[in-house]
C-alpha cells in the first residue's frame, strides 16, 4: 500500500508430508530487489543467477579457492594415479590422502580459509576440505565442481529471488562416466554417492 503498510491473512496450513527426510515449513518470506528512498539512486541487489554464479566465481572469497593449485601435489604424485585403471579408483585414493591429511572441526561453511594454515593445523571446515578437494580432483584430470547448498536452518533457496544468501555449504560434484555424483570430503566414512 502508498503508507508503506502490508497486510496479511494467514491460515493454519497442515503438513505436506509425513515423511522425516522431506523438510516442510509454513512460512511468510519477504525479499527486497532493491533498496532506495526518495530522490536516491536505486540500487539493485544480486538480479539473477547468472550474477549469483558470476559472483561466486570472481576473485576474492570463492573464486580464488576455487582456483588455487593443488596443496597436496607432492604427495599426490607418489599415489601413482596413472597406474589406476577407473576414476573411481583414482577419487578414492585421492580422497583416502585428504582424509588422512585434514580432519573435519564439524563447522560448516561456504568459503574457506587459507589453505597453508588449514593443512598445518590438520583440521577444517567441510569448505576448506573440499575446496582442497576439488584442487586435487582437477589435478588428477578429473572433472569436479561445487555443488552449493543451504543447511536446514536457512531460509529455503526462492527461485524468484536470486542471492548466495541461501546458501551456507558445499559439496563437490564429480562427473564419473558421464554421471555426476557427489562427494563431501569432511565426512569420516563417505564416498561417492
Amino acid at each position: 500500500t502508498n503508507d508503506g503498510k502490508i497486510q496479511m491473512t494467514l491460515q493454519q496450513l497442515n503438513q505436506i508430508t509425513d515423511r522425516a527426510w522431506i523438510s516442510a515449513k509454513s512460512s511468510s518470506d519477504f525479499y527486497s530487489r532493491n533498496t532506495g528512498y526518495y530522490r536516491t539512486r536505486i540500487d539493485d541487489f544480486e538480479a539473477s543467477w547468472e550474477e549469483v554464479d558470476k559472483s561466486f566465481n570472481e576473485p576474492g572469497k570463492y573464486g580464488d579457492l576455487l582456483k588455487m593449485e593443488n596443496p597436496l601435489k607432492a604427495e599426490m604424485n607418489q599415489l601413482n594415479l596413472n597406474s589406476m585403471g577407473s576414476d573411481e579408483e583414482k577419487i578414492c585414493a585421492i580422497f583416502q590422502l585428504l582424509k588422512s591429511k585434514v580432519e573435519w572441526n564439524e563447522k560448516y561453511d561456504l568459503f574457506g580459509r587459507a589453505m597453508d594454515v588449514v593443512l598445518k593445523e590438520g583440521k577444517g571446515s567441510n569448505a576448506d576440505i573440499n575446496y582442497i578437494l576439488i584442487s586435487m580432483l582437477k589435478d588428477a584430470n578429473i572433472a569436479a565442481i561445487p555443488v552449493v547448498m543451504g543447511l536446514r536452518d536457512r531460509a529455503s533457496v526462492s527461485i524468484l529471488y536470486p542471492s548466495l544468501d541461501y546458501f551456507s555449504t558445499f559439496v563437490v560434484g564429480v562427473v564419473k562416466d558421464s554421471t555426476l555424483s557427489f562427494i563431501d570430503g569432511s565426512l569420516n566414512y563417505g564416498y561417492l554417492d
